[in-house]
């Protein structure tokens, strides 16, 4: 056609071209039509604008009108023309009246529906230029958008149909109108809710059943939806957050999970379905939803309810499902088409992303750890699935079932078949690994614990198989899934099964594995060497790399116990983190976080120095861990104490207290895994440190350990620590418990027992503390069963005997063996002091084994013996009463193993050291040692052969060699050898340690030794009343008849003849009157008696006779024994009776006075030197004859039970300074022939 002609303008010709699409004219005149010019357009607007004017005209209607703009702009606005015709003001005010027929709310729907044709063509035709941008900006000001969203409302389809359109086309550029206030928001959700019922009539309609017009709507929901999305992507986030969290949303969110729960239906049919729409209406809904979880927790918090997650939880496995059944199994014909496993693969996305919008809150709502757990099977199985391809089906159907994960063999037979995928494959599904990567970090952390121990390894061999398919890619540097990766490795190195797979696999990626926690870890360690005391509190980054590191730190010992991964740890380095560089002061260190690191730390390294010899060697000859070890110990020993007074002063919070007793205990373990290597444990105890100023000092372990054992012992000031220990075992128990094990390990050792006897409080505070642990309910009940005590932890004893106290060095340890590591348990209060009283036996089995190791040691037997380390341990053990006593429980166990193991020995040693003049000292303190280990002797024939109190009866004990001879010199006689000689060649410090008091400890061994006769002597004490007849009332025939007596000292004293005559047979013959004495008026005189004494005897004598009148209350001892001597003389037995039981009873209750204790037993001493036969060889005190063989009997008997204090009176002193050989020997013998069983 020539440019001269032009089409006829007149607007019937136009109309009846719209009107008869398919006729020839009409098809030439839309050509025509099409190639006008724009003066002609121009032209027929104004035509069509001047009928719009005229609103009576009944041939040219707005509808009619709209039509013929529609056909106008289609076919003459190409796009080479576009630019230049909308801006034609006849275009302009085309489209302004169009606005304003839509601003009419009572408009025809005919007229609106051709009006929103036109405005939705327009809309979607032009471009973003700047005449359009005007175009559109004179749109949105004349309220264009507002009734088009107005229109969207309306009930007839196709009117809501183009108003969606005519949004969707500029729906950036409106943005603002549409997201202004949630009015818009509210009518799209309004219509949306029409869905459900839509697809339900799509999923039950039959086959003969006309469903267009619903797969119509189906398809405008798809448009809304389209809309919704771009609103919420383009929207602002306050606006897309306050429309998430109104009560709209949680419609919104209804609607899309009746959509995933149609989407399931269909997914059950056995038939196939086109459900194209559908998934892309899942899709569309899923990607608003996201947007939303996104914006608002509160919104992810709906989406989680378990209402809504069990509708579309099952969508997001059904869809994993298909892909990977689509993907990677051995099928000939797949189940989806193309486009429809694309649209799954987009709908996983977004529920995924969705699945990582709500684990934060998911803990807020019911059965949330059934999601979290069933998710992670489903991420689990669909990795495996994927990196095992090819699969066969009935392995993807796995996804979605619940709980169930797939068999491990599936990982055996990749890894020897070869691996189907490659790097090229991960990076076409990069995106979607991301997520899944993503989403398993979020939820594997909320899953229960024994999902993820199932788990842990499917996961790892995932991991290290893509981290392999990416190496030889050479991708795995710069793949987005490294660090995803590497986070889940260091998550998963936390378990066992994961370890062991780690374990196995190539060495080119053992840095990707198990670098990250290494470096991690030493992050943590040089945050920590970077502060300084005066940082009080961390700062919130601080603490993140502290938390890293601990947990770094955590994985670290768990990996270490298994022999493969601690080998792969040792080709990365893993010493790197042993440097005395990495432990800064102990004052820096003091926050509770930071010693919860360093505990970690110092079990990590206790595990790993565990493992092998060739570690420990490494680690202690080129690392410096022992330095590093004593450094921390000693501070945090220092330290704790000073926080214990601090507590005790401030009432501060304990949480820095307890986390130095963590690190302690973690020290205390590291030390531990040692106690095979010989080598190792002799240079705990002898570790030689280069100072600063170039000088060598030798440090050792044990004082740290005593004093972590005896926290009491810097006190100096107490005497009685008993109040002070239980309080410390309120607090301290654990470390105690640890300390006390590791004690047991070094006693091994010949170093520790000569180190322990360096000091002399050692022993007794050992000896104290082992006390104190048994006086316990629970350890009480343990060790009433012997054999249950013995077994308890009992899996080292007397490593000598059988060859060897250290296996082999290329032996392993037995874990079992070693210093437990600290758990956290939740108990009953019950349990808890059952769990208390079994760790408070098991430390006093171990400091009993510990010393009994020390006492039988062949290196230190001599050293032990001059020490008198027997003395001085067994004093706390020395208790009155002794039967049935935690003491004599212990005592009894210590001394009969002792007795066992070493009793030959000792004698032998005894027997050696009798004809050596210079080993005189020696023989008497190895006599000590035999008289505590005579304890444990199972019989009293041995009981009396060790002692040697089967002597002659002519022969007296102190001029023996036998053990109690020996003893019985050491106590009453004044060696010469006490005295210093200045000539004395000095030998060996240990050598030298002698104690000057062997009176003492010949003393408290013969306490020790009476104690076990304590329940006969009590027996025979009782016996003693039981055979007496109490004196009876006596009626004065003459009350007035009273006799006056003179002494020698010429005073006068009287008496009533009927009462001395009945007490006394001697009084009753002197007054009988045969005597001139008895006739004569005056007084009569008693000679050889001293006034005080027969004064009261008198007194007694009258006193009998009285009523409510204690006899002999406040009478002293002297006066005791003067009475019972002229008692003796006037033949007056119950007088002496009487005395004998105040005796009696004063040595019974000795043991609760203790305040008057020395005073009766001076009394004692005194009455037995008073009272003893000088004839008979013991004193009297076993004669049928003598008169005071009871009361000398039953005050030896108090007198040998409390030697130790006995041996200080002024009267044994006296005695002893004396010399009087017969007087000795008796008390000598007279003492052995109480103790003879």
């Amino acid at each position: 056609m020539s440019q001269t002609q032009q089409p006829d303008t007149s607007l019937r010709t136009i109309y009846s071209a719209l009107r008869n699409t398919n006729s020839t004219k009409s098809i030439q005149y839309r050509a025509t039509l099409a190639e006008a010019s724009t003066l002609t357009i121009d032209h027929i607007l104004r035509r069509v604008l001047g009928y719009a004017k005229q609103s009576e005209n009944k041939e040219w209607p707005p509808y009619r009108l709209v039509q013929i703009l529609t056909l106008v702009f289609s076919l003459c606005f190409n796009s080479d023309r576009m630019r230049e015709r909308i801006g034609l003001a006849s275009f302009k005010a085309s489209l302004r009246w169009a606005i304003e027929l839509l601003s009419d709310s009572n408009l025809d729907s005919i007229t609106a529906r051709h009006t929103l044709k036109f405005v939705c063509t327009v809309l979607e035709s032009i471009d973003n230029s700047a005449v359009s941008k005007s175009l559109l900006s004179d749109f949105k000001n004349r309220q264009g958008v507002k009734h088009l969203i107005r229109w969207l409302q309306h009930e007839e389809l196709s009117i809501q149909f183009y108003s969606l359109r005519a949004l969707n086309a500029q729906c950036m550029y409106f943005i603002d109108e549409l997201t202004q206030s949630l009015d818009v928001y509210n009518s799209v959700v309004s219509i949306m809710a029409n869905i459900p019922s839509v697809l339900e009539i799509l999923l039950t309609a039959g086959p003969d059943r006309d469903i267009s017009q619903h797969e119509s709507q189906l398809k405008q929901h798809l448009q809304l939806c389209q809309l919704f999305k771009s609103m919420s992507k383009h929207s602002s986030t306050e606006k897309l957050r306050e429309f998430a969290d109104s009560v709209v949303f949680r419609q919104l969110a209804q609607v899309w999970c009746s959509v995933c729960q149609y989407e399931h239906h269909l997914s059950m049919r056995e038939e196939a379905s086109d459900t194209k729409s559908q998934q892309k209406l899942l899709y569309l809904l899923g990607s608003i939803v996201h947007s939303c979880t996104t914006a608002s927790r509160k919104a992810a918090s709906c989406v989680s309810e378990e209402q809504l997650r069990a509708k579309w939880q099952p969508v997001l496995a059904l869809a994993m499902q298909r892909w990977i059944y689509d993907t990677c199994c051995t099928m000939n014909t797949p189940i989806c088409t193309a486009e429809s496993l694309k649209l799954y693969r987009l709908i996983m996305c977004k529920m995924l992303q969705i699945s990582l919008d709500i684990a934060p809150v998911l803990q807020h709502h019911m059965y949330w750890l059934d999601y979290v757990d069933q998710a992670v099977c489903d991420l689990i199985n669909f990795t495996m699935a994927y990196v095992s391809q090819p699969i066969l089906p009935e392995h993807a159907t796995t996804i979605g079932k619940p709980n169930i994960v797939l068999h491990t063999n599936l990982c055996i037979d990749v890894e020897e078949r070869d691996y189907q995928f490659d790097a090229k494959m991960l990076q076409e599904n990069q995106d979607l690994f991301v997520l899944i990567l993503e989403s398993l970090i979020r939820h594997i952390q909320l899953a229960s614990n024994a999902l993820i121990e199932l788990v842990a390894g499917r996961a790892a061999w995932c991991l290290k198989s893509i981290a392999t398919i990416l190496f030889y890619g050479e991708e795995l540097a710069s793949s987005p899934l490294r660090s995803r990766m590497m986070k889940l490795n260091i998550f998963f190195l936390h378990y066992g099964g994961a370890i062991e797979v780690f374990a196995n696999s190539t060495t080119n990626i053992s840095p990707f594995i198990w670098g990250p926690t290494i470096d991690l870890a030493k992050q943590g360690l040089l945050t920590a060497t970077n502060l300084s005391a005066e940082d009080t509190e961390l700062n919130a980054e601080v603490s993140t790399i502290i938390y890293k590191a601990k947990r770094a730190l955590v994985s670290l010992e768990k990996i270490s116990s298994y022999h493969r991964a601690c080998e792969r740890l040792v080709d990365c380095d893993v010493f790197q983190l042993v440097d005395i560089d990495l432990v800064p002061e102990g004052r820096v260190i003091e926050k509770t976080s930071l010693l919860t690191m360093y505990a970690q730390y110092g079990r990590f390294l206790a595990v790993l120095s565990r493992r092998t010899a060739f570690v420990r060697t490494k680690l202690r000859d080129q690392y410096h861990l022992f330095p590093i070890t004593l450094k921390l110990l000693e501070e945090a020993v220092e330290l704790k104490e000073k926080q214990r007074l601090a507590i005790a002063e401030n009432s501060i919070d304990d949480h820095i207290y307890k986390g130095w007793n963590q690190l302690i205990s973690s020290c205390l373990m590291l030390v531990s895994s040692f106690q095979y290597d010989e080598t190792s444990m002799t240079k705990w105890l002898c570790c030689k440190q280069e100072q600063k100023d170039g000088k060598e000092q030798v440090t050792s372990v044990l004082p740290l350990l005593l004093a972590i054992l005896f926290p009491w012992k810097s006190d100096q000031q107490k005497e009685d620590h008993t109040p002070d220990i239980y309080k410390y075992l309120n607090s301290d128990l654990g470390v105690m418990k640890k300390a006390a094990q590791l004690l047991d390990q070094l006693s091994y050792n010949y170093l520790c027992g000569r180190q322990m006897v360096k000091d002399t409080t050692t022993l007794s505070n050992l000896s104290r503390l082992i006390v104190c642990l048994a006086e316990n309910e629970q350890s009480l009940k343990s060790i009433d069963d012997a054999e249950q005590f013995e077994a308890m932890n009992n899996h080292r004893i007397d490593r000598e005997e059988r060859g060897s106290s250290y296996p082999k060095d290329d032996e392993e340890s037995d874990p079992s063996s070693t210093i437990e590591s600290e758990t956290t348990t939740f108990a009953e209060d019950s349990e808890l002091k059952d769990e208390e009283a079994c760790s408070a036996t098991q430390c006093a089995n171990y400091l009993k084994r510990s010393i009994i190791r020390m006492f039988i040691s062949h290196e230190n037997i001599q050293i032990n013996i001059l020490a008198d380390v027997f003395t001085n341990f067994f004093r706390p053990m020395i208790q009155h009463p002794s039967t049935g006593t935690i003491c004599s429980r212990w005592r009894h166990m210590i001394c009969d193993e002792l007795f066992e193991k070493r009793m030959t020995n000792f004698q032998r040693l005894y027997e050696f050291t009798d004809n050596t003049d210079e080993a005189i000292k020696l023989h008497d303190f190895t006599a000590v040692a035999v008289g505590y280990l005579a304890m444990g002797a199972p019989s009293s024939d041995e009981w009396n052969n060790v002692l040697g109190l089967t002597t002659s009866k002519d022969q007296s004990i102190a001029t023996t060699r036998n053990v109690f001879g020996i003893l019985c010199q050491m106590l009453v006689f004044e060696l010469e050898y006490e005295e210093e000689d200045e000539k004395m060649v000095e030998v060996d410090d240990l050598l030298g340690l002698i104690t000057p008091l062997r009176r003492h400890a010949a003393a408290q061994v013969i306490e020790a030794l009476s104690l076990e006769l304590e329940v006969v002597w009590l027996t025979e004490t009782n016996s003693i009343k039981e055979k007496r007849d109490n004196a009876s009332y006596i009626s004065l025939v003459n009350p007035l008849d009273i006799v006056t007596f003179v002494t020698d000292d010429h005073h006068r004293i009287t008496g009533h003849r009927q009462l001395l005559s009945a007490q006394s047979p001697i009084f009753e013959a002197l007054l009988s009157g045969d005597y001139a004495e008895s006739q004569s008026t005056d007084a009569i005189p008693i000679r050889d008696v001293s006034f005080h004494s027969l004064e009261l005897f008198i007194n007694a004598v009258h006193q009998l006779n009285q009523e409510n009148v204690n006899v002999l209350d406040s009478t002293s001892w002297l006066d005791i024994v003067e009475l019972l001597k002229i008692s003796d003389r006037f033949g007056s037995t119950v007088v002496k009776d009487l005395c004998e039981d105040w005796v009696i009873e004063k040595a019974k209750h000795i043991v609760f006075d203790k305040g008057r204790r020395m005073e009766c037993l001076e009394g004692m001493m005194g009455l037995y030197r008073q009272c003893r036969d000088p004839i008979e060889k013991d004193a009297g005190i076993s004669s049928d004859t003598w008169p005071f063989a009871t009361v000398l009997r039953e005050s030896l008997k108090a007198i040998v039970q409390y030697m130790s204090e006995s041996c200080q009176t002024q009267a044994f002193l006296k005695m002893v300074k004396e010399k009087n050989i017969e007087e000795l020997d008796a008390f000598c013998d007279g003492a052995a022939s109480l103790l003879r069983k």
